[in-house]
């Protein structure tokens, strides 16, 4: 889709539930793409849920009810495209990969 649309639009990124890749970069025609922001939540959890749950249910194949883990650090990914006014094209970007320890830790 970032080849397609390179040069058409001013930035693309896709994003999933995993890790953030490191594939960032300015396209031929100055389309910024990253083909995954990664996630945003708990990083001790799995997927942003309590990590118990999906274990139980990964080797019992029984349904195991998922909830959001709480625990800290959380993570933040990000991407922040610059993006000439004029020409509509990305000449700068810079992923991002923010930790978040509670207001206890600041």
């Amino acid at each position: 889709m970032g080849y397609y649309l390179d040069g058409k639009i001013s930035a693309i990124f896709g994003t999933h539930t995993h890790v953030q890749t490191a594939d960032e970069r300015i396209l031929e025609h100055g389309t910024g793409f990253i083909s995954d922001l990664g996630m945003t939540g708990s990083e001790n959890g799995i997927l942003g849920m309590h990590k118990d749950n999906i274990i139980t249910q990964f080797f019992t194949h029984m349904y195991s009810r998922k909830e959001p883990s709480n625990e800290f650090p959380y993570i933040l990914n990000a991407i922040v495209f610059k993006i000439d006014t004029q020409t509509k094209k990305t000449v700068e970007l810079k992923r991002l990969y923010l930790h978040y320890y509670g207001f206890d830790d600041i």
